[in-house]
């Protein structure tokens, strides 16, 4: 028979010690044929050596080898050893058939299944007219169906580029509250001082006090952001805003002025990391940098407006009607969110296909069909709803957890630098042009802050520009470089050049920052030794232009970038972004002016521009290492996931008389024994349940539930591979504290899951493979009311939740019935099992306090 020659190139990926290779030739006849006869193989058949030879070389294999010196794989006497092997029937083009996967047993449970699966997926996704495969892909469809070719793939968001520049527009707007309310308040200084009969020092406090909550608060609402929408976030931010911003109007001391600030930062700050969460819900990453260009830079309208307004209505009216002014906007823009705004969450509405109710659904719309979207190329295209984002993740339930992995951190730390640098410059303004240029008006006070306004405008939207194009042409790149039809989504693929894409511009603006920022400081002391004011306000204001062009270009790349590595949770990352920019601009503000009155303007703004260029080569690290740590950072998050959730997987042999060596089939996992599951523990919000039958509309702990499906990735595989081993066996899915509550979670998933997995993706199987499921739940902690119940129906007779006196973890989360979005009730598994033993008193709280009650658990009670 003629040798078939394949039409792709032999491809190799390394990954420590191990690497994995198409190049058939590499495989060990004999060693193969071993496993083909051995029962881990069981449906498959020793070959004759030429024949097999022949098979190999007529499919597409994947061979999994270990080696000492991975670099340099070959198939000598002393080559790698081979441990794997994934083997498929395919014509390279429409159709794949999976026939063998196998890894030796001496090598599994370090991930070795789940990469070998990444790598087989990046070749058939490399396959543009796929129709057909039998591999267990993420759609068990496919197995059956004809996949969707990339022109029939549905949109990423059904609406009309004009209707997803109408929401960006209004969000924006709302967005631009808080860089109003900040900067609006600058002319005014002296005037508070005064009326409040404080000096100015403590009046200028109050905006250090604003940056701070201005980086706490939207930590805390983008949560509830990414959780329970962006429509009921929206509103609790401005209903906070609108009554700040009434309190304030009617403020008449110095403590009220503080805390009230405070709580209008709160209100307004986190609209800005909603905004960008709204406009990731509607655009796709080719798209992304342009609208987030655009927001930026009405935001800075604000900005750029805000100290001529506030300047404007000090003369006339005084401080406090600048209050009077902001509470009027936030109620027309209160009022207009809940009229037209619809909610975006992917989570919720998915592409816009699926229809909202309740709350979530614009009061217009109750009152009129739906706004059709106009045909365009993209919405036009026949499609099914979309389903809400898939609830399997690669990446982790929040931002917050990764503020100390490196890709990360250089991101956040260079762009909270520049920040600090630019707000430095701005919160300095007032005092040094009043000592500068003391005859100037409160008027023409706020009109020199246009130039710092127009310069943030003018940056943000020519950086979303260069952005889009400098994504564009990546991609297409790319696409060249690996054979992919445009209409083909990339942005997500795990060697596709993202931070690269992303930061080509970034030493641009970044030599464009430092050098008028050099330049600031000697202006004013040139001014202040020639006295020579008037003829030379220009040089100061012309250098504030370039600073906030330069800046805003800056904040604009790094924001998109975040948003990038986090698209699940925008507004967490956003967040993320905001909290160590302000916390670090807060501090900055705070010493800028003793700075200068020690030192004078010019060493002063000195110092400041030499710590920008201190940090500099972070954009040559992030250039340089980005990529790699940011692989680095996925891969570690699946095996975080494996150690720090799951304890261990078992077999575990139990005689009987019926049948002997009786095999159970164990997950376990562990408790809270880390800060991130603190902060699983602690993430007691409702998140809406996918997937699990009898559950329409069922709602679970986000925590649990997220962190559910990130480990689904790692463990579930394991479950089902000794599954097909033991197909006539018992699975326990098992759990200690926290783990309790996620073996529940984890059952119900499993349980679902194996009525369509085992069907339709191990179809080629000789067999189905019937399952038995049991959920033992120690001491664990409670879930959601609707979906506790349900659990507790399906696995009646089959479930055990064991608990002692004096055991506050079953009460956690609360049982409270409070109705506001932020406190939830949750429900425990029933029944429960009691230990009854005199051993559940006197204990001290240590870890070594749990073994009695493991050891005694045959005396429990059913209660």
């Amino acid at each position: 028979m003629t040798k078939l020659t394949p039409p792709i190139a032999t491809q190799t990926w390394i990954k420590g010690a191990y690497f994995i290779s198409t190049d058939s030739s590499l495989i060990p006849l004999e060693t193969l044929n071993a496993w083909f006869a051995s029962d881990d193989l069981y449906w498959a058949k020793p070959l004759p050596l030429d024949i097999l030879k022949q098979s190999l070389e007529n499919s597409l294999c994947f061979g999994l080898y270990y080696s000492n010196t991975p670099d340099q794989p070959d198939n000598t006497s002393t080559g790698p050893e081979f441990i794997g092997i994934a083997r498929f029937i395919t014509d390279y083009t429409t159709f794949v058939y999976i026939t063998d996967v196998y890894v030796h047993s001496g090598h599994q449970g370090k991930g070795l299944g789940s990469w070998l699966v990444e790598c087989i997926g990046e070749v058939i996704d490399a396959m543009p007219y796929l129709r057909r495969t039998m591999s267990g892909d993420k759609s068990p469809e496919s197995s059956v169906e004809p996949a969707a070719s990339p022109q029939q793939q549905p949109p990423y968001r059904i609406l009309s580029k004009k209707q997803k520049w109408n929401i960006v527009i209004f969000v924006s707007l709302a967005g631009s509250l808080s860089p109003l309310s900040s900067n609006i308040y600058f002319p005014a200084i002296s005037t508070i001082s005064h009326d409040l009969g404080v000096n100015a020092s403590l009046v200028a406090l109050t905006i250090t006090i604003y940056m701070v909550v201005q980086g706490i608060a939207p930590s805390i609402f983008s949560t509830l952001s990414d959780t329970c929408g962006r429509r009921l976030t929206f509103t609790i931010c401005l209903t906070i805003y609108t009554a700040a911003n009434l309190a304030l109007a009617f403020t008449s001391s110095y403590p009220m002025l503080m805390v009230l600030r405070g709580l209008q930062a709160a209100g307004s700050a986190a609209t800005i990391s909603i905004s960008t969460g709204v406009i990731a819900d509607i655009t796709s990453a080719k798209e992304r940098g342009g609208f987030m260009g655009a927001n930026a830079g009405m935001r800075m309208t604000g900005q750029a407006f805000g100290p001529v307004i506030g300047g404007a209505l000090n003369s006339a009216w005084g401080f406090r009607s600048i209050f009077w002014m902001l509470f009027v906007m936030s109620v027309i823009i209160l009022s207009a969110l809940l009229i037209f705004l619809p909610e975006t969450h992917r989570g919720i509405t998915g592409n816009g296909s699926i229809p909202v109710s309740g709350f979530n659904k614009p009061f217009a719309d109750m009152l009129k069909r739906p706004m059709v979207s106009k045909a365009t190329p993209e919405s036009s295209r026949p499609s099914s709803p979309r389903p809400p984002i898939p609830v399997k993740k690669k990446k982790s339930s929040s931002p917050l957890a990764y503020i100390f992995e490196k890709d990360i951190a250089v991101i956040l730390v260079w762009g909270a630098v520049a920040y600090t640098a630019w707000s430095m410059v701005t919160s300095s303004t007032t005092t040094m042009l009043l000592y500068g240029f003391p005859y100037l008006t409160e008027w023409q006070l706020g009109l020199c802050f246009l130039p710092n306004g127009l310069g943030c405008i003018c940056g943000s939207l020519s950086s979303g520009w260069l952005l889009d194009q400098s994504f564009r042409r990546a991609q297409e790149r790319y696409r060249q470089e690996h054979n992919i039809p445009p209409e083909e989504r990339i942005a997500s693929r795990r060697d596709f050049p993202l931070v690269r894409a992303r930061l080509r511009y970034m030493p641009l603006f970044s030599i464009a920052l430092v050098i008028p920022l050099a330049l600031y400081g000697p202006s004013f002391e040139f001014n202040d030794l020639r006295r020579q004011f008037g003829p030379n306000l220009a040089a100061p204001l012309i250098l504030q232009f370039l600073i906030a062009f330069a800046a805003m270009a800056l904040f604009n790349i790094n924001s998109t970038l975040l948003i990038d590595c986090f698209p699940e949770r925008p507004a967490s990352a956003t967040a993320l972004n905001n909290l160590c920019r302000c916390l670090l601009g807060a501090a900055g503000v705070s010493v800028i002016q003793p700075l200068i009155d020690a030192v004078r303007v010019m060493k002063a703004f000195f110092i400041v521009t030499g710590i920008v260029l201190a940090f500099q080569p972070l954009i040559w690290v992030e250039w340089k290492m980005g990529e790699r740590w940011r692989r680095e950072r996925e891969d570690k998050l699946a095996a975080y996931v494996s150690e720090a959730l799951v304890v261990d997987f078992t077999l575990v042999a139990q005689h009987s008389d019926t049948e002997s060596n009786r095999v159970t089939i164990a997950l376990a996992f562990r408790g809270t024994v880390s800060p991130e599951n603190w902060l699983t523990d602690f993430y007691a919000l409702y998140e809406a349940v996918a997937g699990i039958e009898g559950c329409a509309g069922c709602k679970a702990h986000a925590g649990f539930w997220d962190a559910v499906q990130a480990v689904s990735g790692c463990g579930f595989p394991k479950v089902r591979d000794a599954a097909q081993q033991y197909p006539r066996n018992r699975i326990v899915f098992s759990g200690h504290s926290l783990g309790g509550a996620l073996a529940t979670v984890a059952a119900a998933l499993f349980r679902q899951e194996a009525k369509v997995d085992l069907v339709r993706p191990f179809a080629f199987m000789r067999h189905i493979i019937p399952l038995m499921y049991a959920v033992y739940l120690w001491r664990s902690a409670s879930r959601g009311l609707e979906f506790a119940k349900v659990i507790s129906e399906q696995t009646a007779g089959d479930n055990y939740r064991i608990t002692h006196a004096s055991d506050i973890v079953p009460s956690a989360p609360a049982r409270l019935r409070w109705e506001f979005p932020i406190v939830r009730e949750f429900s425990q598994l029933t029944p429960e099992y009691w230990i009854t033993s005199d051993g559940n008193l006197g204990q001290e709280g240590t870890r070594n306090d749990h073994r009695w009650y493991i050891i005694d658990t045959a005396v429990c009670a059913d209660v």
